[in-house]
């Protein structure tokens, strides 16, 4: 028989198909354990069947506002694009628990993709200064957002800061030599 244990390993090792398959078979004699549902649903999201995790997150939050399961369900908003929905869930997030960064840099995400770039650069900044290893994730994104806003200069120089601070992460040099190649042929034209 399969433990929790089994499924947390299956999560954090991508096996998600086998994950999906444990969780049927325990739900099978556990149909409403809150947290055999809440991998089976977080399988189905990276699984990106959404709509099948939406359901069953949906009938998790009928029993409590959970934050984690607010975030999973706000992950597969995002996944399809619905972004208003996905900010929702993720707003929530963080007025139930403020103190759960990544979730921070979701929602900038989301507002950059939404075209409210002045709340994104907010909360992109907020994920950073919040994040215990420094905001590496959000600040990748921040660089990016630069990047895509025509704010080349500022990417490049927050790029190469990175990359100076964080010399084995290959997608600091990556963007670095995409923003100079892009420069070479605008030179060129």
């Amino acid at each position: 028989m399969f433990s929790i244990n089994d499924l947390r390993n299956a999560l954090h090792q991508g096996e998600y198909e086998r994950g999906l398959a444990m969780c049927k078979s325990l739900l099978f004699d556990k149909r409403d354990d809150f947290m055999l549902l809440s991998y089976f649903g977080a399988f189905l999201l990276k699984l990106e069947r959404y709509n099948e995790a939406i359901k069953v997150f949906d009938k998790l939050l009928t029993r409590a506002e959970d934050e984690i399961i607010l975030d999973l369900r706000g992950d597969c908003y995002y996944g399809q694009k619905k972004n208003e929905l996905a900010l929702k869930d993720y707003l929530r997030v963080i007025k139930i628990d403020k103190d759960i960064n990544d979730v921070y840099d979701k929602i900038a995400r989301t507002y950059y993709r939404i075209g409210s770039k002045k709340r994104a650069y907010e909360y992109i900044d907020k994920a950073i200064t919040r994040s215990a290893d420094g905001g590496l994730r959000s600040l990748k994104n921040k660089a990016v957002f630069l990047r895509f806003d025509g704010r080349t200069a500022e990417s490049f120089k927050l790029l190469t800061e990175l990359r100076e601070k964080y010399p084995s992460e290959k997608f600091f040099r990556n963007e670095l030599l995409e923003i100079i190649e892009e420069a070479l042929v605008t030179k060129k034209s």
